[in-house]
Parts: structure tokens; sequence; C-alpha cells
């Protein structure tokens, strides 16, 4: 994905950042089950198909206390079609869009930086199709509700800890839908430590 950067938190208080790419299709589609049937669409590693997706953030640093920021994350997603579904059918996923909206800070904790967040985030996707006809019972909207925690552990260690709670979800037919889930990641930065400008006192950490 190729990102712009047009507004910085350290020089203006404001963040904006805007970023496009595709999804490439290197996961297996036509994978079976251990009777050789081959799985439905949904229950693949990957989608078969071209991807496109954009995506845009915005960030605002608040003036009462420098540390805090509230955030906006829009992702847009126009799926591709897999020609060789099945063999020789056509399938495609419905294209998707998602807002988050969010609030973050950080304190220091025993000599530790802490980043508690809360984001709420919206989805919408749009009906999947077979052989280009509807596919009954798929697409809906979602809101779900994410209050998360990161813990530097180190100067370039981070672990984030990311559950997420259904508020609502409104579903085509009858279908699968999302109950609690957790994320549990670690980030780490390679390379020799560099030293910060002045005017970069507050890392913004996107929600």
């Amino acid at each position: 994905m190729l990102k712009f950067i047009p507004l910085r938190i350290s020089s203006s208080g404001h963040e904006l950042q805007l970023g496009a790419g595709p999804k490439i299709p290197l996961g297996k589609s036509d994978l079976s089950d251990d009777r050789g049937i081959t799985l439905n669409a949904d229950m693949q590693p990957g989608s078969g198909s071209w991807d496109a997706i954009a995506w845009g953030y915005f960030a605002r640093q608040l003036k009462m206390r420098p540390s805090s920021v509230i955030s906006l994350r829009v992702v847009g997603r126009i799926n591709g079609v897999n020609r060789e579904y099945f063999g020789s059918q056509s399938y495609q996923f419905g294209s998707s869009f998602q807002v988050y909206l969010g609030m973050g800070d950080q304190f220091i904790l025993a000599n530790k930086i802490i980043t508690p967040s809360l984001s709420l985030r919206y989805r919408q996707a749009g009906p999947d199709e077979i052989n280009g006809q509807v596919l009954d019972n798929t697409g809906g909207q979602w809101i779900n509700v994410i209050p998360a925690i990161s813990w530097h552990i180190r100067q370039n260690t981070i672990l984030h800890l990311i559950p997420e709670i259904p508020l609502y979800s409104d579903v085509e037919g009858i279908q699968l839908t999302p109950t609690f889930r957790m994320q549990i990641g670690i980030y780490h930065t390679f390379g020799g430590k560099k030293e910060k400008k002045k005017d970069n006192k507050y890392k913004i950490y996107q929600l």
C-alpha cells in the first residue's frame, strides 16, 4: 500500500494520512475437506481475486491534554472476481466500507508508557455474487466497540490487547455473525535508536 502523509501531528496538531493499494490473491481458494469436497468461498483462506483498498486517517491532538488524540479512520475495499471458483464458476465477495471513530491517551505507569483507547467501528458489506447473481444470506451492517490498551514493554517493543465487542448487527437473511473476539499482538521496531526532534514530543498511535 502506498501512503501519503500531508499533515503531521508534530507541526500542526493534526495528522492526515492517505493510502491505497491492491490486495493480491496469494492465499489458496480451492481447499477441500478430508472427504475431498471443496470448501465454500467464506471458508477458504484466500478470495482468489484482486481487490482494491483505499484508506484514510485523520487525528486531532487535544489542546488541553497534548497526549490525547481523537481520530477518524475510513477503509474502503472493492472486491474483484474469482473466476476459478469450483473450477469453472465465478465468485465475488461484496465490497465493504468501514469507519473507526476513536479516542486515545498516554500515561506513565511504573516507568512504562500505557496507551488506552476506545473506538467505535461501523462496517457495511454488500452481498456476494456467484456467476453474476446475488447470493442470499450475505451482506449486512455491524457496529462494534473496541476498548484497547497498549503497553510499551521497551522503547521499541509494544504489546497490544484489542478486544472487540458487538453492539449491533443487521445481516441479510440467516448468517453466522461474530461475537466477542480478542486480538493480541507484539510490535517490535528493529534498528538503532534515533534522536527525536524537539517538535516531535508526542507520538500519535492509530486507533
